[in-house]
């Protein structure tokens, strides 16, 4: 008997152990650490959102981003982001994740997105390119004189206070995140990135860049520029240029819009000069003809493929109705238009005070959805649709539509190619004490 119950222990012992053995790390599995505590992956999917029905908005209309109108609420699919710390920055292939879920496009709980490393682009202090991660998309060479880092040793909280004031200014109206985007762009496709757009005056007393058609009425946040400069002078007297600051708020905008984070080579200065003139030929409007915005773009040193991929940015933000009505209630421009979205924008245009969204599926977030509505015949601009109908723009559109994370990665490649453009370095300009005036 005792010899049958040890017999009998032995195998008790011996199955414990074995469902021990594999029972565990499924356990293990299931339970992540995050800043909140314990997280359980195998039940994300109860607490992912429904994905849209096809067809249904499901967003309030955005408030206007061009004539300075505010929105009073964040809405709750906002991701605020945080500049990393010093030591984060310096970690070789540090990677910054965002968790977003895709809207309108059938997907749920969309994998965090990766961060993109500027490849090619130096830090201060060293002599050879940043090493990217393996899984993360080079950027390619930064301009001579912009580095990884630059502000480092003179002002290291540079960016952390760019950060700090937009996401205060977004809290109280998130319509600011597209006009920061516009405002960077507007001013880097003029002459170059030297903060010129934020100039109220120019020494020979013509008209300068914000007073240009092109912008107007239709570019703004220079009230929130004003106050970050004047934080980073309080705390780094002459030190960080305005070029800079507007470079800094971009990357932020985008990445609180939904945009994977990447870093943002720096040491820009700042222009002497601003001139509306130079807007009007380097701006295009929305009934620019196709061949002539890429040759717009292409002096500027940047390809077609740019060009789509960047306006991919129409993601987020809205239009005057006063802009887009000549499309709208033109017959036969109209026919080039999706009839229901048609009907549908002339009846939310009843005045040329009103706006309309560029994306009237996900107004708030970046996705590359938007290039599914270019090419359904649904663009608010007539410049969207000319390169949604063009062979070339066509099959681009198509791609960045079918793949999302292609897009990202190259929506941001094009971004820093553009914050690079006629960018004065070293000894050139100046670092202005206030961004509206020379010293």
């Amino acid at each position: 008997m005792a010899a049958r119950m040890s017999a009998r222990g032995r195998i008790i012992v011996a199955a414990t152990f074995i469902s021990c053995a594999l029972v565990l790390p499924l356990l293990a599995s299931a339970f992540e650490p995050s800043e909140s505590g314990l997280r359980f992956p195998l039940l994300d999917f109860i607490n992912s959102p429904l994905k849209n029905i096809e067809g249904v908005q499901t967003e309030d209309p955005p408030k206007d981003d061009e004539d300075g109108s505010q929105s009073s609420e964040v809405p709750e699919n906002q991701m605020s982001y945080e500049s990393p710390s010093k030591g984060e920055e310096e970690e070789s292939g540090q990677k910054a994740k965002i968790e977003q879920t895709e809207e309108g496009n059938g997907v749920v709980g969309q994998p965090e997105a990766k961060s993109v490393e500027n490849e090619g682009h130096v830090r201060r202090g060293e002599a050879k390119p940043v090493e990217g991660n393996s899984e993360t998309a080079p950027i390619g060479k930064a301009k001579e004189g912009l580095i990884e880092g630059f502000y480092e040793k003179d002002c290291p909280q540079a960016e952390q206070i760019v950060n700090e004031m937009l996401m205060k200014n977004l809290k109280k109206d998130v319509t600011l995140a597209p006009a920061i985007v516009r405002l960077f762009s507007h001013d880097c496709l003029v002459k170059g990135c030297d903060a010129s757009i934020l100039l109220d005056e120019t020494p020979s007393g013509e008209d300068v860049e914000k007073k240009a058609t092109q912008n107007g009425q239709f570019v703004r946040g220079f009230d929130m520029i004003d106050e970050m400069k004047e934080r980073l002078e309080a705390e780094c007297p002459g030190i960080v240029s305005c070029a800079d600051i507007i470079a800094f708020a971009n990357r932020d905008s985008l990445v609180y819009t939904g945009l994977p984070t990447y870093k943002v080579a720096a040491g820009r200065r700042d222009g002497l000069s601003s001139l509306a003139v130079n807007a009007k030929n380097n701006l295009p409007v929305p009934d620019t003809p196709i061949q002539e915005m890429i040759d717009m773009f292409k002096r500027k040193g940047l390809t077609l493929e740019d060009l789509v991929v960047l306006v991919g940015a129409h993601s987020i933000g809205t239009a005057h109705c006063g802009v887009v009505r000549g499309r709208l209630f033109d017959r036969n421009k109209s026919k080039e238009m999706d009839p229901n979205y048609a009907e549908q924008m002339r009846f939310m245009c009843e005045r040329d005070d009103n706006t309309l969204p560029f994306d009237s599926v996900t107004h708030n977030k970046m996705d590359s959805q938007i290039y599914n509505q270019f090419l359904g015949k649904r663009a608010l601009l007539e410049s969207d649709n000319a390169l949604a109908k063009d062979p070339h723009g066509n099959d681009i559109m198509k791609k960045m539509a079918s793949d999302q994370a292609a897009w990202f990665q190259k929506f941001i490649r094009a971004t820093v190619k553009m914050g690079e453009i006629e960018v004065l370095t070293g000894n050139q300009g100046e670092i202005r004490k206030q961004c509206r005036v020379v010293n």
